[in-house]
């Protein structure tokens, strides 16, 4: 998948990236905070302290998982969650849906994560 500023691909194989992050943050974040987010730009996402910037705002999964699919045809793809159940459940009904069987279908595998 092509970096378009919202992932960040890690590790490729045959020129297929076989890590793709999506960060989100749903939640609101005060001034001071904002503000930190803003001053601290760079090379490094200052919320998370990885590669890949955080998303503000609720991920749109149709586009990804149709993103995703598009770019990786039969492909098993893991889809990892950390965060409020009702998202999780939102997720994994996103990952069935996005789910094609057969020879060339992409299977997306939902996996929920605590930390």
């Amino acid at each position: 998948m092509a970096h378009d500023g919202s992932s960040y691909s890690l590790g490729t194989r045959s020129g297929e990236s076989m890590i793709e992050i999506h960060t989100y943050l749903t939640g609101k974040l005060s001034y001071e905070q904002m503000t930190h987010v803003h001053m601290n730009m760079g090379e490094v996402d200052p919320i998370t302290g990885l590669r890949s910037p955080t998303n503000f705002g609720r991920p749109n999964l149709d586009l990804i998982f149709r993103a995703v699919a598009h770019e990786h045809p039969a492909t098993d793809v893991g889809a990892f969650f950390c965060g409020p159940h009702r998202m999780g459940a939102t997720i994994e009904a996103a990952a069935k849906k996005w789910s094609s069987e057969g020879h060339d279908g992409t299977k997306f595998y939902y996996n929920k994560e605590n930390f």
